[in-house]
């Protein structure tokens, strides 16, 4: 890897070396889900979505109420 000269943070005038930053790499892939895990992960999606929308539902009529 080779030495880079780059401005101190530090030090106005002075050079720093440092090594060259690696190039952008791609972070490794999730491991593929079973088709049961798949679906596990869906239905508790829905379900903390429905939930949410629930809250805001009850939110909304509650406040509406109390005007």
């Amino acid at each position: 890897m080779p030495m880079v000269c780059q401005p101190s943070p530090v030090l106005p005038n002075a050079l720093v070396r440092r090594y060259a930053a690696k190039p952008m790499e791609k972070p490794p892939a999730p491991p593929k889900l079973s088709p049961a895990e798949e679906r596990k992960a869906r239905l508790a999606a829905n379900l903390r979505e429905n939930l949410r929308r629930r809250k805001a539902r009850a939110r909304a009529m509650n406040a509406n109420g109390e005007s």
